[in-house]
């Protein structure tokens, strides 16, 4: 009995060292594979020419998800400085010039306004953008002369209530929009029943749809997390599909 216990510990020792040896050896592969890459790299100066590129990649509209699809990563080092890299066959510092050569030739999709045109009003020309996710999104409206935007945020509810109100959108920093006295109406599809709300935003709103994920939203009593990647969707569509107005 006590043989066969001993022998016990002794296979699962030895099949704990196989399980170590193995992981280290598909750790040491990953990382041999990632350097067979290579990369072309472009390290910043200092921490105000780090910023200095961010900001202007930013303005230029390139997005960090689509950098990556392209192969172009963006890595802050431990002198909190960035390198930028672009997958390559070979490893290679480029100068500055070099590296926005290597952006525009990676022909990355930048969306604009026009991505989200919907419709043009054949008698005034006016036209109509819509962007955002499932939970929250917008429209935009353009005539000669004149600029609308709304709000737009859909809850599924399990029950049916009228004379509804409130509408409330939690952001990641803790930002939060607050309107308990607008009016949700109710709506029913294939799903269940859904609420919604339709709203111009304020200046103060505009700003954190354009700068900060959104969390989770609720209408009247019936709130709903939004993941990942529709907070991502809604970020990006409203940097693009929303205008700041001009302060008077």
């Amino acid at each position: 009995m006590i043989f066969n216990r001993l022998h016990l510990s002794i296979i699962n020792l030895n099949f704990e060292k196989m399980k170590r040896i193995l992981l280290l050896l598909i750790l040491i592969f990953s990382i041999l594979n990632v350097n067979a890459q290579g990369e072309i790299m472009y390290k910043c100066k200092d921490i105000v020419q780090r910023d200095s590129i961010s900001n202007d990649l930013i303005s230029k509209g390139y997005l960090l998800n689509k950098l990556q699809q392209a192969g172009l990563y963006i890595n802050l080092q431990t002198d909190k400085t960035f390198c930028f890299y672009i997958s390559s066959n070979e490893n290679k510092n480029i100068s500055k010039a070099e590296f926005y050569s290597n952006i525009i030739d990676a022909k990355l999709t930048v969306k604009t306004i026009d991505d989200y045109l919907s419709s043009i009003d054949k008698f005034t020309g006016e036209k109509t953008y819509y962007g955002g996710g499932t939970i929250v999104s917008f429209m935009k409206v353009k005539g000669k002369g004149t600029s609308l935007q709304y709000v737009s945020v859909t809850v599924n509810g399990s029950t049916l209530n009228y004379s509804c109100y409130g509408v409330f959108i939690l952001f990641e920093n803790g930002g939060k929009i607050t309107r308990t006295k607008e009016k949700v109406k109710t709506d029913y599809n294939d799903s269940g029943w859904q609420y919604k709300a339709f709203f111009t935003p304020t200046l103060n709103e505009i700003n954190l749809l354009k700068t900060q994920k959104i969390s989770a939203v609720k209408l009247y009593v019936y709130d709903v997390e939004v993941n990942e990647n529709e907070s991502n969707t809604i970020l990006e569509d409203a940097k693009i599909i929303l205008t700041t107005p001009k302060k008077k």
